[in-house]
C-alpha cells in the first residue's frame, strides 16, 4: 500500500501538502486539473451576514474594518429589525449586565426610589429653574430629572441622592 503525500510525524499520519496533493491529481490524466478561475468563488456577504457578524464579535468588527462599519452605520444605517441587538452588542451589553439593570429597574418599581423622594421633590424645582423644559412644577422635564436622579441614587446607592 502506498502512502503518497503523507508524511509521518510522531506516528500519525499528517496532512498532505498542496504540492502533494497536485501531484496526486496531476497523475490521474482521466481527470484534468481546473483552472484556478473556474474554481466557485465564496458567495458575496450580505448586509445581514455583516451585521450578523457585529452582533458575534464587535470587537472584531471595529478593530479589523472600521472604516467599513463607520460607513455602514452612517450611510445605510443599522437595519430596523436588528437595530436592538446591533446597538446592545455595539454598547457592550451583556446577560449578566442586563440582568443587573433589570434588577435595579424592578427595585425602583417595588420600592421607589430608595427615600430620596422627600429630597429630590424638594430640590427639582431649583434645579435649572430659567431652562424651558424644567420650569413648569410636575411638567415632563421634572418628571423626567425626577426619574434620572431616582435612577441613579438607586444604581449607587453609596451616593444615594446628594443635590449639587
Amino acid at each position: 500500500m502506498e502512502h503518497v503525500g503523507k508524511v509521518a510525524v510522531g506516528g500519525q499520519a499528517a496532512k498532505p501538502r498542496l504540492t502533494s496533493l497536485r501531484k496526486i491529481l496531476e497523475q490521474t490524466p482521466d481527470r484534468p486539473l481546473p483552472r484556478q478561475s473556474s474554481l466557485p468563488s465564496p458567495p458575496p456577504m450580505t448586509i445581514h451576514d455583516f451585521w450578523a457578524n457585529v452582533v458575534r464579535n464587535y470587537t472584531l468588527v471595529h478593530r479589523t474594518m472600521p472604516g467599513f462599519l463607520f460607513h455602514k452605520i452612517r450611510d445605510g444605517g443599522v437595519p430596523s429589525v436588528l437595530r436592538r441587538v446591533v446597538w446592545t452588542a455595539m454598547a457592550g451589553i451583556t446577560p449578566e449586565y442586563a440582568n443587573e439593570m433589570a434588577n435595579i429597574y424592578s427595585r425602583l418599581e417595588v420600592g421607589g426610589i430608595g427615600g430620596w423622594e422627600k429630597d429630590i421633590g424638594r430640590d427639582l424645582h431649583r434645579t435649572w429653574p430659567d431652562v424651558e423644559m424644567f420650569k413648569e412644577q410636575g411638567g415632563e422635564g421634572q418628571r423626567g430629572l425626577r426619574g434620572v436622579l431616582g435612577g441613579y441614587s438607586v444604581w449607587d446607592n453609596h451616593v444615594g441622592y446628594c443635590q449639587g
